[in-house]
């Protein structure tokens, strides 16, 4: 026949997969499933649209949004700051670059770091995690927390309850305490950030550089002495902390957190009763390393 095309059976397969190819393009399974999703969620959304069907939310879909600056302290300089409880709630909270300033969070965290802080006094309320303090010198910090780290600080006091041993590192005239605080939000506050006050290792310091000189015992720490373990904690400026309306109380005879003697050692101070915060702590605390 005249125009017409011979085609052999053994080439059929051949042509068949060529006229395939000219009249149907097939997409790519990935592309496949993409488009069939979307088709499904426009589907879903009409009929949301028109009360037959509820699309499924999630947790984070209905979060506020959070603004980083209501969960740090940055650059604060000869100031009193606090953050009341209710307004953290389990945030994690940066402090960074504060010089002579008191700042006092009446919250619980999820963890709490503290960077190039000077002749400051800091409150950090029951921590779930840990605080981390790296170069601070002659800060005084009262914490409660699940650990406690310090690296490349100088004579730091440190007043705490925490639940695992305290760890120092590159860290020289330190001193521990046991902390003694109490205010109303404070026993709720600690089973939300998973903390038991009978479940303090304050004086269990583990030193990662001790300078020991062969005694056994690290010279870059001390463990406080029952008098300076009682001592009063005084404020710059207390009218303007705010933590008398809060009814905090440091007094030993009022604390939450059982006082415990913890651990020896070998040098313990026992001479001072009374312990400043900010600039006062400065001058405080110099007077009695120099004794050393």
């Amino acid at each position: 026949m005249q125009g017409s095309v011979v085609v052999r059976h053994e080439d059929m397969g051949q042509v068949m997969a060529l006229v395939r190819s000219l009249f149907v393009t097939e997409l790519p399974r990935t592309e496949v499933a993409t488009i069939s999703a979307e088709a499904d969620m426009l589907k879903r959304r009409r009929l949301s649209s028109s009360g037959n069907i509820s699309l499924k939310t999630y947790s984070w879909s209905n979060r506020a949004p959070v603004n980083p600056g209501d969960y740090s302290y940055v650059d604060v300089e000869n100031k009193t700051l606090t953050k009341s409880p209710g307004t953290i709630n389990g945030h994690q909270f940066i402090i960074e670059r504060c010089r002579n300033s008191n700042i006092f969070l009446f919250d619980w965290t999820d963890s709490v770091t503290v960077l190039d802080c000077t002749g400051c006094a800091i409150f950090v309320g029951p921590c779930k995690g840990s605080i981390f303090l790296r170069h601070c010198v002659d800060c005084t910090i009262l914490v409660l927390s699940q650990q406690f780290r310090t690296r490349d600080c100088r004579r730091i006091a440190a007043y705490i309850c925490c639940a695992t041993q305290p760890i120092i590192e590159n860290t020289v005239g330190a001193k521990f305490a046991c902390l003694q605080v109490n205010y109303p939000e404070l026993e709720d506050q600690m089973k939300s950030a998973g903390l038991s006050a009978f479940n303090n290792n304050w004086s269990h310091v583990h030193d990662f550089t001790p300078n020991s000189e062969g005694l056994g015992t690290s010279h870059n720490y001390l463990l406080v002495g029952d008098n300076l373990a009682t001592a009063k904690v005084g404020l710059n400026e207390p009218e303007t902390i705010g933590e008398l309306d809060l009814a905090a109380n440091f007094d030993p005879t009022g604390s939450f957190i059982p006082h415990t003697v913890g651990l020896s050692q070998t040098k313990v101070f026992g001479e001072v009763t009374q312990l400043f915060m900010g600039n006062q702590f400065t001058t405080s605390y110099a007077s009695v390393m120099s004794q050393l």
